[in-house]
């Protein structure tokens, strides 16, 4: 019985290169993926249900048309401030922006039916919606993009899946900055950058207090932010897979708890005085 494996292509491509697979051709790229078969123990690939490929679909086309009425927006707004009349051109871009959003809410309210269908979904999609920022917008692509979180075993495999992995680069003396890889789903980032933004206008909650400190260590605005994006999933895929309410002291009880643990106790010294020497 045959079973298929999917794996990325860039991890595909560096496993070929590691082997001293130069040249690219179907014939060497079929041996490559047969002995990479042969030697990796690769996951079986279950595919996604039904019902999320089809939220999917919905929550992907809808992002694609709000990108598009974004870029028509812009250029209806560098038409009316060029100095001349925008005309016909103009009128032209606001009617097909009124057709983009006339599409965009008829898709919004059939991802609502969508997740309504499911009336066994309802108490977890409530504990989601539990979570400060987080909508059913979000709630619904996040899912759609995960299987229901049904394809990850940890939190790990689902940032790095997110693309919110961290990424290190050092040799020697010298050391780059770290970055998150980006290696990853965009829509799953795009949905979470929302979310962090209201909370971070609303200025309250422990989730901005991480936002604030983190600010506060590094003076990186955007940096913060990424943060509090990653924190708001991590704590999707906690209260889904523990089918628990968000509770904000826990939240500080944990917070409070990092803090005692990484902080120097008061009656040490911050530098090493064992071995000066007295004046």
């Amino acid at each position: 019985m045959h079973s298929v494996s999917v794996v990325l292509p860039s991890q595909a491509k560096r496993y070929m290169q590691s082997r001293g697979l130069r040249s690219k051709t179907d014939k060497i790229d079929a041996y490559g993926l047969a002995l990479m078969g042969a030697e990796r123990k690769l996951s079986k690939w279950a595919g996604i249900d039904r019902f999320w490929r089809n939220l999917r679909q919905l929550t992907r086309t809808r992002g694609s048309l709000m990108e598009q009425r974004t870029q028509l927006r812009n250029q209806v707004h560098a038409l009316s401030h060029s100095g001349q009349p925008g005309g016909e051109a103009e009128q032209a871009l606001q009617e097909a922006i009124g057709v983009i959003s006339t599409q965009i809410d008829r898709l919004t309210q059939r991802i609502y039916q969508q997740l309504r269908s499911r009336k066994d979904l309802c108490e977890q999609i409530a504990r989601l919606r539990s979570i400060p920022g987080i909508g059913l917008l979000t709630i619904a692509t996040v899912l759609a993009e995960t299987n229901g979180f049904a394809r990850f075993s940890s939190i790990s495999q689902l940032i790095s899946y997110s693309g919110y992995d961290v990424v290190i680069k050092e040799s020697g003396k010298w050391s780059g900055k770290p970055k998150i890889s980006k290696q990853g789903s965009k829509y799953i980032r795009r949905a979470m950058y929302m979310p962090a933004g209201v909370i971070v206008r609303r200025k309250k909650g422990p989730m901005y207090q991480l936002y604030q400190r983190l600010k506060n260590k590094h003076d990186i605005k955007m940096k913060a932010h990424v943060a509090v994006q990653k924190k708001l999933l991590t704590y999707m895929y906690t209260l889904w897979n523990n089918r628990q309410q968000y509770d904000p002291q826990v939240i500080k009880d944990q917070q409070a708890k990092h803090q005692k643990k990484v902080a120097l106790p008061k009656d040490k010294a911050t530098v090493d005085t064992s071995h000066a020497k007295a004046s």
